[in-house]
């Protein structure tokens, strides 16, 4: 299923919404009439249950939108601003763009990713990814990312492929390659470890011409063949991962 941002109005005027997708924590009734403003998921996060309780966008292409409002929210996050209780799940995310933060995906603490390829997404700081930093950083506000490849993305200023601000997020089983930047290409961001510290942003994870720290992270060549899912002469037209018309 493909989801657009591509729209067109009544008098066939052709434009792009802000995001593809747009989470929200109120409460509905069948007639699409609010019921409960913001209080479903308030205590999210202290449920024990909460992992259960995620909205989950699974197997969807999210592509075409274009976050470039005059200011706030709404030049972020091209195909969404993921909130602390969504999970972007098995999906392809591109062709969005942001015209400041997180072309592809703009992650807000606790937000989850995984088995996701972010692709051919630009913005001016994260094209693939943005992570924002909470106020008061702990355990419970990280932002996840899983078994998800990275490629293709570009950013005008920083961090192609990626951003995360104060350390908020833990990356594993992941690949970051051939993103486009002024200043790091693949990865960049803030962080910060103390002797106490047991664990580092990103384990077992695979970066184009720079070997993270980290548990067994690995250096891609930037004409690597074998560790990502395309080639270099192929790398994004893979048959198999696309509907034949998008």
């Amino acid at each position: 299923t493909v989801l657009s941002g591509r729209i067109t109005s009544s008098t066939g005027a052709e434009g792009q919404c802000y995001h593809v997708v747009t989470f929200t924590n109120d409460l509905f009734d069948y007639e699409e009439m609010v019921i409960d403003e913001g209080g479903q998921l308030a205590s999210y996060s202290a449920r024990e249950d909460a992992e259960a309780q995620r909205a989950v966008l699974d197997g969807l292409f999210l592509e075409h939108g274009f976050a470039n409002a005059p200011d706030g929210e709404d030049r972020c996050g091209g195909g969404a601003v993921v909130p602390g209780y969504a999970h972007i799940r098995n999906c392809v995310v591109q062709h969005n763009e942001a015209n400041d933060y997180g072309g592809g995906l703009y992650l807000q603490p606790n937000a989850l990713v995984s088995g996701t390829i972010i692709k051919s997404n630009n913005a001016s700081v994260g094209g693939g990814i943005y992570i924002e930093a909470p106020e008061n950083q702990n355990p419970d506000t990280l932002a996840h990312i899983y078994s998800t490849t990275i490629c293709g993305n570009t950013a005008t200023a920083s961090a192609g492929g990626m951003w995360f601000d104060n350390t908020n997020v833990r990356v594993n089983s992941t690949v970051v390659w051939q993103n486009n930047a002024n200043d790091n290409a693949n990865v960049s961001g803030i962080f910060s470890r103390t002797s106490a510290d047991t664990e580092y942003p990103f384990n077992y994870c695979a970066v184009e011409s720079r070997r993270l720290e980290g548990q067994c992270n690995l250096e891609l060549s930037p004409t690597e063949t074998e560790g990502v899912r395309w080639d270099n002469f192929d790398p994004f037209s893979a048959f198999q991962y696309y509907p034949s018309e998008m």
